[in-house]
């Protein structure tokens, strides 16, 4: 079910329920740990989230996008019975700017909460991602430079839960921090373009931006 406000806000709030949903499992025996897809009877997941796109300037536009919620899961598993269920929370914030003379600027940060999915309890992590770009080429070509994980704080870090008589975690270095440059090119006319004017008026020029995106992705 959702909701806009004056087209700028948006809310939404989802409920499901899966019967006999296929998930990864994990067993051991004898000390050997299998990971293998495998059946947890039922899930339940309920969120309300909110993503707003707030113009505070004409050169700054701000994109915010923040999720709540809480997953379930019940299952006899293996030679446990599974009941884990908690809370979690999202939060993205985009920063648009437009700097004058082709360059624009975004920066973006993003955090994650703890997050329990079935057997594993994913714990919080954050980033921050900056990027510059600057229009060349009579505005067709774009060179854009990305920094990601500027601060090196996005984690695969979590604990494994039911299994017997044992407690397990993993944490992993995943290769997030980098940087890039890369460079694009618009071929063709655009719509605008190619659009006749009778009139005495001065044609207008389009310009095309990017947009930001953050989700929890379960």
């Amino acid at each position: 079910m959702s909701h806009s406000y004056k087209g700028f806000l948006n809310t939404t709030l989802n409920y499901s329920k899966t019967i006999d949903g296929i998930n990864e499992t994990l067993e051991i025996v004898d000390g050997i740990y299998y990971s293998r897809p495998g059946n947890i009877a039922n899930s339940e997941a309920i969120s309300l989230s909110v993503d707003a796109n707030i113009p505070i300037t004409k050169w700054y536009n701000l994109i915010v996008y923040a999720e709540a919620g809480r997953l379930s899961f019940q299952s006899a598993l293996y030679t446990e019975q599974l009941n884990s269920a908690g809370n979690y929370q999202y939060i993205s914030l985009n920063n648009s700017l437009q700097l004058g003379k082709g360059w624009s600027a975004e920066v973006r940060g993003e955090y994650h909460s703890d997050l329990v999915y079935a057997q594993l309890l994913i714990k919080s992590f954050g980033t921050l991602n900056l990027a510059i770009s600057k229009k060349i080429l009579k505005d067709a070509g774009t060179l854009k430079l990305n920094a990601n994980d500027l601060l090196y704080t996005r984690r695969s870090d979590g604990i494994i839960n039911n299994l017997r008589l044992t407690d397990a975690d993993w944490n992993s270095d995943l290769d997030s921090r980098a940087v890039t440059l890369t460079f694009s090119y618009r071929f063709g006319k655009t719509e605008n373009s190619r659009r006749r004017h009778t009139g005495s008026g001065v044609g207008e020029r389009a310009e095309s931006g990017e947009d930001l995106e953050g989700r929890l992705c379960l």
